[in-house]
């Protein structure tokens, strides 16, 4: 039973990322879907073999956590857009380079914090190291303290690790 689990997981992932290719590619043929589907498996097997030190499926388990955060992230990234439009326009800008100490020990959290970071407008994650990334981000007055959102993001994988 639990090999049939994993089995349908990692099929849900191909379906996922075949969807990607199409949306990227936007031509919705059945060659496309194909190319989708080989490069997919290959994108799955390359990670799972050279990248992961354990099974994927074993890394996390899904639960109303990540749902949460995806919502979550969703409003960040508006919210973060509107922002750093408003920083552009006015041209009252600075860029702030910030080493954000995060109190995560699961590695998989990490890179999803990191991720998260990067995926708002304004911020581009430059480097992680350990419990540590470095951040480089848009800021008006680089004086305030630029790590409240990557706080809270933070607060919600926190969640997912005690979870897991």
């Amino acid at each position: 039973m639990k090999k049939l689990a994993v089995i349908l997981i990692e099929l849900i992932i191909i379906c996922a990322y075949t969807a990607v290719y199409v949306a990227l590619t936007e031509k919705f043929t059945l060659t496309n879907v194909l190319v989708g589907f080989a490069i997919s498996i290959i994108a799955l097997l390359i990670t799972r073999k050279i990248l992961l030190t354990t099974r994927y499926a074993n890394s996390f388990t899904m639960n109303g956590h990540y749902i949460f955060f995806v919502f979550y992230l969703f409003f960040v990234i508006l919210k973060s857009a509107i922002f750093s439009l408003s920083y552009i326009f006015t041209k009252d800008i600075g860029i702030n380079l910030i080493e954000y100490k995060t109190k995560l020990k699961d590695e998989n959290l990490i890179i999803m914090l990191a991720n998260a970071i990067t995926l708002t407008p304004g911020t581009v994650t430059a480097d992680i190291k350990g419990d540590t990334i470095e951040v480089m981000k848009l800021c008006k007055l680089c004086k305030l303290d630029q790590t409240t959102g990557f706080v809270k993001i933070e607060k919600i994988l926190k969640r997912m690790e005690k979870t897991t």
